[in-house]
């Protein structure tokens, strides 16, 4: 379930050389149509990157090396600082240098355009919220307009991503309370790291025309060199979800029905050190979503409740 496509030709080194898990983000960077992408690369394939980046014409910045840090320490950062004030991205940052690639175990931040003007802007305000020697610096939210703009999102997503990303609500549940109309697949970012997705930010609703537009060019671009790609992709962004957070959601092999997924099969979206749930969802192929519970039932036998401690932690979200 959701395997990673490896293209008939356009951009499939990438996939080949292990780079796969952005896909569309760099189709979408090799087209011009993205005019800058941010993504991670391992220390030990740097070097792989950078030729497979030659051979498409695109230019590439290193912005740091960046490790996870172990449980004890981040322990003791949420102890000393409110979860809210902590970047989704947890890491330990070093400075770019090509000659302790093989020392520290991690990836590269990188920055990659058809034009070496735009990386200028993207160098300058695509920097994470540090903690240095015990002190929290902020990223300004004048940088994370600027940024937005840089990395091509719609004014109106850059907005509300602004005002509404508060690491304790779910910026998806956000969004769909933002929706007016039906829930469309080209505003469908969960999957953007299994490379089944058209865009990679977070957009104000889940029906945003400006987002939908932009997703649409992108798609139409990838259907020239990879038709059979963006089959998939569409096929994939149908699928229904259940959705605790950003990086903590499960996509279902099946349908929604009222408040219920019916399934054959399902994954998780984040990192599995995260997923306290699919133990569960194993034992069933029915979800039912209420209030207060998710109920998990193998036909019409009840075999586990989960408690929901707020109406935003485990809730459906569908697109057609």
């Amino acid at each position: 379930m959701l395997e990673q496509y490896i293209p008939k030709k356009f951009c499939k080194e990438f996939v080949i050389e292990g780079f796969g898990a952005q896909l569309p983000l760099i189709m979408a960077t090799v087209k011009g149509i993205k005019p800058v992408s941010d993504i991670w690369v391992n220390t030990k394939s740097y070097h792989k990157f950078k030729q497979v980046c030659n051979k498409y014409n695109l230019n590439y910045y290193p912005n740091g090396i960046f490790a996870v840090p172990d449980e004890q320490r981040l322990e003791k950062i949420y102890e000393k600082y409110p979860e809210y004030r902590i970047s989704t991205t947890k890491v330990m940052g070093f400075p770019f240098d090509e000659k302790k690639l093989n020392k520290i175990k991690g990836s590269i931040h990188l920055f990659i355009s058809q034009k070496k003007e735009n990386l200028k802007n993207a160098i300058k305000y695509g920097w994470y919220p540090q903690i240095i020697r015990n002190k929290i610096i902020e990223k300004p939210p004048i940088d994370l307009i600027r940024f937005g703009k840089v990395l091509g999102y719609p004014d109106c997503c850059i907005e509300f991503f602004n005002k509404s990303h508060k690491p304790e609500i779910p910026i998806y549940y956000n969004r769909l309370k933002n929706t007016r109309d039906t829930p469309s697949i080209y505003c469908n970012n969960v999957l953007n790291h299994f490379s089944y997705s058209f865009i990679h930010h977070t957009s104000c609703s889940l029906s945003c025309e400006k987002t939908i537009e932009w997703a649409k060019e992108i798609e139409a671009a990838i259907a020239e060199k990879e038709p059979e790609y963006v089959n998939k992709i569409r096929n994939a962004l149908k699928l229904p979800l259940l959705v605790w957070g950003e990086r903590n959601s499960y996509v279902f092999n099946g349908h929604v029905k009222g408040n219920k997924i019916y399934y054959t099969d399902f994954k998780y979206s984040g990192d599995s050190r995260d997923d306290d749930k699919s133990e569960y969802f194993k034992l069933g192929n029915v979800i039912e979503v209420t209030e207060s519970k998710i109920n998990v039932f193998l036909n019409n036998k009840l075999v586990h409740e989960i408690d929901k401690e707020k109406e935003y932690l485990g809730f459906i979200l569908n697109f057609n």
